[in-house]
């Protein structure tokens, strides 16, 4: 009787934990539109270049959501997660963005080593990251460089909702970086 009576307790207690939990929220990555349209005039066809790789730091290698509080602590959403691994994320955005600004001249491969890539709790986010070109059927890196992105935080703070579409708009510029000319800057 006891026995069936805790069992019983124990039932309702799991039932009203689970209607009590909050949804999760999955989000991802999207291609952002290129401030000026590509040079379609060259050569160069659309499926021309290809994200072979992305490599990420293990603290983003998670399916939540990780925001930067300050130098020394994160944030992770735990109700606001990925919808697919962030490094497939970030290959399949960039990829897009890439293909959009393809008509530069630039064909081949790339593979993306990302060494920094979070939003601040006021949406601010730093993108650090280096890549190789390797030209088509070539096992050789013809063009090494790398980039610093910052996007400008918010005068507010910043909702987990609005990270994605900010980290969106730094891969937009890492893609107008990577097919632009070297640069003084490290690039």
């Amino acid at each position: 009787m006891i026995r069936s009576c805790v069992v019983a307790v124990i039932a309702a207690l799991l039932t009203c934990a689970c209607a009590s939990s909050r949804p999760l929220r999955y989000y991802m990555l999207s291609q952002a539109p290129a401030d000026v349209p590509p040079n379609r005039s060259t050569s160069t066809t659309i499926d021309a270049v290809q994200v072979t790789r992305v490599t990420l730091p293990r603290e983003l290698d998670r399916r939540e959501i990780v925001q930067r509080i300050d130098a020394n602590r994160l944030h992770i959403a735990e109700d606001d997660r990925w919808a697919a691994p962030l490094d497939d994320q970030i290959r399949r955005a960039l990829a897009a963005d890439l293909r959009e600004r393809a008509g530069s001249g630039h064909t081949g491969q790339v593979s993306v080593q990302i060494d920094s890539f979070m939003a601040d709790r006021s949406c601010g986010v730093e993108l650090r990251a280096s890549w190789e070109w390797r030209e088509a059927g070539s096992s050789a890196p013809s063009e090494r460089r790398r980039a610093d992105i910052q996007i400008p935080s918010t005068a507010r703070d910043c909702p987990v909702s609005e990270v994605p579409l900010r980290m969106s708009e730094a891969l937009a510029q890492l893609a107008d970086r990577m097919l632009g000319p070297a640069t003084a800057n490290g690039d």
